[in-house]
């Protein structure tokens, strides 16, 4: 049984990496995976044509209007980040998928049904015609 337990314990280990995690465990991970994307991107996108000239030079982004609308945007990107964290959907988390997204329970369901059998039977007590 010992054996066993660490088995499904070593598997669960296992998945998790694969995951970001319900209080975002594996970030520091998730983080070096993007820096890695985008540094890979930005070397390639510098590497091809690498004899043509800038397209936005040193001289465009020390310009005030540039410096302007890289802080507009700063703000706006951090705004966004923050109402996204603040109000998305928990979906991640295995408590919400518990209790808001998983199957339901049989008492559950037949006592709903129950309910919308007895709403039918008492307005068809009330308005025998209308409820056929």
């Amino acid at each position: 049984m010992h054996i066993l337990l660490n088995t499904m314990a070593s598997d669960h280990a296992a998945v998790g990496a694969w995951f970001l995690g319900p209080r975002a465990e594996n970030a520091d991970q998730l983080t070096q995976y993007f820096v890695q994307a985008l540094t890979d991107q930005a070397n390639a996108w510098k590497a091809l044509y690498d004899g043509d000239p800038a397209s936005i030079t040193e001289e465009m982004q020390s310009d005030p209007k540039f410096k302007e609308q890289i802080t507009k945007l700063s703000e706006m990107f951090t705004g966004l980040s923050s109402l996204l964290a603040t109000y998305s959907i928990p979906f991640w988390s295995p408590r919400y998928n518990g209790h808001m997204n998983m199957e339901n329970t049989f008492p559950s369901v037949v006592g709903c049904k129950q309910l919308i059998f007895l709403i039918v039977v008492s307005d068809m007590d009330r308005h025998p015609c209308d409820a056929v």
